[in-house]
This record gives C-alpha cells, structure tokens and sequence, in this order.
C-alpha cells in the first residue's frame, strides 16, 4: 500500500475495496488519509460504511475508519476465544504433522550416532497422508527432534 500511496500525484485517485484497508488502526487509517488529502488526491472507497469518492476528509469516512478498526478487534477477539476454547477441547489446528512416533524414533537413533539433520532427512520416508513417500524437511525433523527433547527432560 505505501509503495502506491508514494507513487500517486497530485489528481491522481486511490481506489480502495473499503475504507479499512487504508491502514491497520484507526490512527494510521487517519494519517494516510490526511497524507493523501494534502497532496490533493482523492480516495475512492467501493463498498461500506464510507463507500463513494472522497476529495476531502469528512465524518463519514473517519467514522467509517472508527467502526473497521472495532470490528477487526472484535475479530481477532472471537478468534482467539475460538481458539482457546478448541484447545481446551483438545483440538488444535494446523497440519498434522509428517514427523510420527517410528520416524522420530528413527531419526533420534541416527543422531545419536552422530548423524547431522542433513544426513538424517534421507533415511526418513513419511509413510501417510499426501507426501507419502517423501522425505520430511529437516524444519519438521528439527522440530521434532526439539519436542523429543523437550518431553523427555519433563519425564
């Protein structure tokens, strides 16, 4: 967004979907608007609260910039709650992952035979799912071999 805000003239229009995509917060919705207004460019907004062509900044679309910056709160609000209630029911989102109990099993063998992760990742094959047959990244393998860690300095 900053790289066309900086690329546009005077006379020049910026059209955006709705007035919240000016910026993350109201504040910064508010400074690229006055940005923009000062350097004589209009802002055209396509739907919403504040939708029409604006040459100059007004209640509505400052209003309009209030109300987004709530609803994006309210957003992440209930997402968060969503998640934490998911978690308390034991589901967690994500993929699953490619490292199971044998390939873990396996690739704790190999490095403690001195293996790097490098060298490890050919002798794993995911054996499920759709990478079947592939090799697990050495991030999944890296990760796994941490959780291993983790769990057992907790036993």
């Amino acid at each position: 967004m900053s790289a066309a805000i900086e690329y546009l003239r005077e006379g020049d229009m910026l059209t955006v979907q709705e007035v919240d995509r000016l910026g993350r917060d109201t504040l910064t919705g508010l400074t690229t608007l006055a940005e923009l207004f000062e350097r004589d460019i209009a802002v055209k907004v396509l739907t919403g609260v504040g939708a029409g062509e604006h040459e100059e900044s007004n209640l509505l679309l400052e209003l309009a910039l209030v109300l987004a910056t709530e609803l994006r709160r309210d957003i992440v609000k209930k997402t968060k709650d969503g998640l934490e209630v998911a978690r308390l029911r034991g589901r967690i989102g994500g993929r699953r992952p490619v490292m199971t109990e044998p390939l873990v099993v396996q690739a704790v063998a190999l490095r403690a035979k001195g293996f790097s992760l490098k060298q490890i990742q050919p002798h794993l094959r995911i054996t499920e799912g759709k990478s079947k047959g592939k090799n697990p990244s050495i991030g999944a393998i890296s990760q796994a071999l941490r959780a291993h860690d983790e769990t057992k300095g907790e036993a």
